[in-house]
């Protein structure tokens, strides 16, 4: 899958501010190195991923250990479990 318009520049920008990138996604841990040679392909390499399950699984328990600034989600669902972020 391509990467939006914009997305290298925009993850190239939050790593030069010193922030680190740590995906936490909704897919089954066999599917890790999919995910991460497709991420390989568009220049968007993560400090590392989490695989939590399935698109529903729950994140906030990943989220928390990691104590992110601040997180981006697809799913409103997901960014109202951990609104101390």
């Amino acid at each position: 899958m391509p990467a939006f318009p914009g997305a290298h520049e925009a993850v190239q920008t939050i790593i030069d501010s010193g922030y680190d990138i740590y995906i936490v996604t909704g897919i089954e841990e066999i599917f890790r190195k999919d995910r991460l040679e497709n991420l390989q392909k568009v220049k968007l390499l993560p400090a590392e991923i989490h695989c939590v399950g399935t698109g529903r699984s729950r994140k906030d328990a990943v989220i928390r250990a990691i104590d992110p600034v601040f997180f981006v989600d697809d799913r409103l669902e997901h960014l109202h479990m951990v609104p101390e972020v």
